[in-house]
């Protein structure tokens, strides 16, 4: 840095930028709570309604009815979930399936790894990007 500003000076200087960022995220938050307060009965009333739909259509044995005000139907979503890794991996191996999984890293597993070899795996790089967290002041 050119400026010859002394630490206590530039402190001083970012004071009211962090104050101002503090202020912001708590308005930020209050929102996102008032909303998510104000929300949840709307939440509510949409899944009483969607299980009462869907039980119209399953009463009827249809998978889509229309309506004045719109269109509605069933739709499926599977989610897969492991209850024992050891036993999933074991197949995996044994099955040569590893597209069971999706390709994703553990950054911290691999940050490890570089500590403890000094050495990044075979294939993988990383990407570091600088960010700013700013913390409040504990009120004393």
């Amino acid at each position: 840095m050119t400026d010859k500003s002394s630490p206590l000076d530039m402190a001083a200087s970012v004071a009211p930028w962090v104050e101002k960022y503090v202020q912001i995220r708590d308005a930020r938050t209050a929102l996102r709570k008032k909303y998510m307060d104000e929300d949840e009965p709307y939440k509510e009333a949409l899944g009483k309604i969607e299980a009462h739909l869907l039980q119209v259509l399953d009463s009827v044995g249809a998978t889509s009815m229309t309506a004045p005000a719109g269109n509605f139907r069933v739709t499926e979503r599977t989610t897969a979930m492991c209850h024992d890794w050891a036993a999933l991996w074991d197949y995996i191996v044994a099955n040569n399936v590893p597209q069971l999984t999706q390709k994703r890293l553990a950054t911290s597993e691999v940050q490890a790894v570089i500590e403890e070899t000094g050495a990044v795996p075979p294939g993988v790089s990383l990407d570091t990007k600088k960010t700013i967290s700013v913390t409040r002041r504990r009120k004393k």
